[in-house]
């Protein structure tokens, strides 16, 4: 199974070099490797692209947010935080509403 999931990675990675742009790639690359490869030096590099390559993303900050929260397990205000920094940027913010929703 690493296997398959270190080549779904692969090819995640490909995806988001053709389009940076490309949310959905980002976040599924980072999700594989967050939660099936179990590496998360390689999920905060990819998040770390992917904010620089996508700066006003919701998304990107949600799933931020998902990595530091981790199920729970982490740092809750850490989280809020990242929320908070999206909706000063302009973010739509019903929907950082429900992010913070989905946190609490």
């Amino acid at each position: 199974m690493a296997g398959v999931n270190k080549e779904r990675a692969a090819r995640y990675w490909a995806s988001v070099k053709a389009d940076p742009h490309n949310i959905d790639a980002w976040t599924t690359a980072w999700y594989t490797a967050n939660t099936m490869l179990k590496d998360r030096v390689l999920a905060r590099r990819i998040l770390d692209e992917a904010k620089a390559k996508n700066p006003d993303s919701l998304e990107i900050a949600w799933t931020e947010a998902r990595f530091v929260y981790q199920g729970g397990k982490g740092d809750v205000a850490a989280a809020m935080r990242l929320l908070d920094e999206a909706r000063a940027t302009g973010a739509d913010t019903p929907v950082v509403g429900e992010i913070e929703a989905r946190l609490r």
